[in-house]
């Protein structure tokens, strides 16, 4: 089945080898024609966009904040998923002094404060999700947020579905959109948990298992 869209993890995955791999840069420039591209990240649309300066016109979409902001100016997508709680779950992370890098849901979580940050978690019956996006760094969200689901939302619009999209990451808060996908990838550097989930493995680390995987899709 022809590939149809192709979706990024960024921390880990991208970086860094979209500065520094020239390789990479002119392939993803390469399969944008027929391809549509995006990213799928926990970091905050603001954080990503700063980072990706002019490169990011070379995605069509961005699922930002681990699925709790959808942006796409390709479809005119602008959605945040916001319970009517959390307003009173970011509050009560700030009263205990874990009020580190808040976009406009994710609450990030150093692995030193886990302990406090699930304790502030079972205080919620609607449930506060805390993912792991780095080795040493978590995500707190509402439960219903994760990657999978906003890429289900752009595929529907898109007139896609799951079996057409490739995606490659590198952590545990890639897990769920890795399994909804037809080809699915984990770079060298990925936890155990990627790993097991993806169907294929790549040899190379970061941009090189991207490089790698795109090669893969898109025979040379």
């Amino acid at each position: 089945m022809r590939v149809r869209v192709v979706v990024f993890d960024y921390d880990g995955t991208l970086t860094p080898a979209i500065y520094e791999n020239g390789k990479l840069l002119f392939r993803l420039v390469e399969i944008k024609e027929n391809v549509v591209l995006g990213i799928a990240t926990g970091r905050s649309i603001k954080s990503l966009r700063k980072d990706l300066g002019n490169k990011k016109d070379l995605f069509d979409f961005i699922i930002a904040e681990n699925g709790a902001v959808i942006v796409s100016e390709k479809l005119g997508l602008y959605e945040v998923f916001k319970p009517s709680y959390w307003d009173e779950v970011v509050k009560r992370f700030r009263e205990e002094g874990l009020g580190y890098d808040i976009g406009e849901i994710k609450i990030g979580i150093y692995e030193k404060d886990l302990k406090a940050a699930f304790r502030i978690a079972e205080e919620f019956e609607e449930g506060v999700r805390i993912v792991r996006v780095m080795p040493s760094y978590f995500n707190a969200v509402p439960p219903a947020v994760n990657k999978a689901e906003a890429l289900l939302k752009i595929l529907n619009t898109l007139e896609a579905n799951p079996e057409e999209t490739a995606f490659i990451g590198d952590n545990e808060n890639d897990v769920e959109i890795a399994r909804i996908c037809g080809y699915s990838a984990a770079v060298a550097n990925a936890s155990d948990k990627l790993k097991s989930t993806a169907k294929y493995v790549c040899r190379g680390e970061n941009g090189e298992g991207v490089l790698e995987f795109l090669n893969f899709l898109f025979k040379l």
